[in-house]
C-alpha cells in the first residue's frame, strides 16, 4: 500500500537533509538536486511517528562498452528470439556489483521473473559481456538496455528476491522477507545507482554487423 503523509528526506554523511515533495498520494520527488558518485546517501522516512532509514553509497559510473545480439533457437517452453550482450570494462581491484534493465519500445521488462543480476567476483577488471538466462528479443523490437552500477545492498536486496521468488535453484524450510538495507524491519529497499543506457532498433543494429 501506498503511504501518504510521509515525511521523506534525503542526505550526504555530512549534508543537510533535503526534503521530497508528494507529488501524489503515496509518491514523492525530489527536485533540483544534484548528486555525486563516491558518496553514501540516507533516505529517512517519517510516518506515523517512527522513523525508517537506510542508506546506500554511489558508485561510479561504468559505461556500456558494446552490445552483442545473438540469435537464441527456442526449445520446449524457452521461446524463441534474439539474446543480448551487454559488454562493460570492469574497474580493477574494485568490488563491483551490476543490474540490466530491458525497455521494449519504450517500455520497462516486468524482470520479476530473471532479475539480470552480476557480481565482478569472477570477471574482476576484465572485458565481459552480461546477458540473460532466458529473455529474448524481436526482430523488430526498438531495445533500450540500461546497465546500472549498484551496491552491495542492492545486490543482496536483488539476490535474495530471486532465491525467495523460486527463481534461483534453492531450496530453504521456510522463505522469509529479502535482505533490506532499511531499519525498524521495513520492507523494500533504497538504491542509489548510476547507469549508462543504449537504444536501437535490433533489425537495423544486425545490419551494422
Amino acid at each position: 500500500n501506498l503511504v501518504k503523509g510521509a515525511i521523506v528526506s534525503l542526505r550526504t554523511d555530512k549534508g543537510r537533509p533535503k526534503y521530497f515533495t508528494e507529488t501524489s498520494p503515496g509518491n514523492f520527488k525530489l527536485e533540483k538536486t544534484m548528486v555525486l558518485s563516491g558518496f553514501w546517501y540516507n533516505l529517512e522516512v517519517e510516518y506515523e511517528g517512527k522513523v525508517y532509514s537506510a542508506r546506500s553509497y554511489l558508485n561510479e559510473l561504468v559505461p556500456i562498452v558494446d552490445i552483442g545480439i545473438s540469435y537464441f533457437d527456442g526449445y520446449g517452453l524457452f521461446e524463441s528470439g534474439y539474446k543480448i550482450s551487454c559488454y562493460l570494462r570492469d574497474p580493477v581491484n574494485r568490488e563491483n556489483y551490476y543490474r540490466i534493465k530491458y525497455f521494449v519500445n519504450g517500455d520497462l521488462i516486468d524482470d520479476s521473473e530473471e532479475i539480470s543480476l552480476y557480481t565482478d567476483k569472477l570477471f574482476d577488471g576484465k572485458v565481459i559481456g552480461l546477458g540473460q538466462r532466458t529473455m529474448v528479443f524481436h526482430e523488430t523490437d526498438t531495445l533500450t538496455v540500461e546497465l546500472q552500477s549498484i551496491d552491495k545492498a542492492a545486490y543482496d536486496y536483488f539476490s535474495t528476491l530471486e532465491s525467495i521468488s523460486g527463481n534461483v535453484m534453492e531450496q530453504t524450510a521456510s522463505p522469509s522477507n529479502p535482505l533490506s538495507n532499511f531499519n525498524n524491519g521495513a520492507l523494500g529497499y533504497f538504491s542509489a545507482y548510476s547507469a549508462d543506457r543504449r537504444t536501437f532498433i535490433i533489425k537495423d543494429y544486425l545490419k551494422k554487423q
